[in-house]
């Protein structure tokens, strides 16, 4: 784990006051905060002080849609800054990750913090195709439903990410309305779609753990959870991919 110490320093130095560029550290020390909880989750473990690394990562996110770290620098304040014309607010690299941090540590009130931030400005961020559309408005209609005051708008994004082609964000969706709604009969099969879904298509077979599970589902589960709903039976390997509270040690 010497790796992942050293990468963590390194994230310390380059976040540092007056640091230019720093966005896409900091974005990176939160997945960080995410990848020691997936080791711990796959067995990798014991991970030293696993629950303060999570809480750091929350405390991480707070920072980068709060803080005024970005104000010196140009490339960053485009990042963060909500009243350019010129934004180019990279919130989708962040958000699934703060919201798993945040559900794991069970910090909800900094969840609805961090949703505050999102606002009907807020707008869909170009991915080169990375992500379907729908992902992100899903996400924003998620991070409505937390905040503390919704964003108008959102029934008309839930009816376009249901019509659209892609099976990941709708899947992922008919999982979600089921923790929200609290039906148990309807989130044991959502989820294990969803689940199954990203086993199939999307968990990449790369060296990097955080590929090999799924975040967004893991906490959708986290939220149903909160809601009262029990994990529904599911195989082995689907099991395996969703990071929960008693598989990293806070439960």
């Amino acid at each position: 784990m010497q790796c992942m110490a050293d990468e963590k320093a390194m994230y310390l130095e380059v976040t540092a006051p007056a640091k230019p560029h720093q966005a896409f550290p900091r974005e990176s020390q939160i997945r960080w905060s995410v990848r020691c909880a997936v080791l711990e989750h796959l067995g990798y473990g014991p991970i030293e002080n696993l629950s303060n690394d999570l809480n750091q990562g929350v405390d991480y996110s707070l920072q980068y849609f709060f803080g005024d770290w970005w104000r010196a620098d140009e490339t960053d304040a485009k990042d963060l800054d909500k009243s350019r014309p010129d934004r180019a607010l990279p919130w989708f690299d962040v958000l699934p990750n703060a919201l798993l941090l945040g559900g794991l540590t069970g910090r909800w009130d900094d969840i609805a913090k961090i949703c505050s931030w999102f606002d009907a400005s807020i707008e869909m961020e170009y991915r080169g195709g990375i992500n379907e559309d729908a992902d992100m408005l899903l996400y924003l209609c998620i991070a409505s439903s937390l905040s503390p005051t919704p964003m108008p708008g959102t029934e008309a994004m839930l009816i376009h990410v249901k019509a659209s082609r892609a099976r990941r964000p709708k899947l992922l969706c008919a999982a979600w309305e089921a923790a929200l709604a609290k039906d148990q009969r309807a989130f044991n099969k959502t989820l294990k779609d969803s689940v199954s879904q990203f086993v199939k298509s999307d968990a990449r077979d790369v060296p990097n753990p955080y590929f090999w599970v799924a975040v967004s589902q893991s906490f959708v589960w986290l939220l149903a959870e909160r809601n009262g709903l029990a994990l529904p039976e599911l195989p082995d390997k689907l099991e395996a991919a969703l990071v929960r509270r008693q598989t990293v040690g806070l439960a």
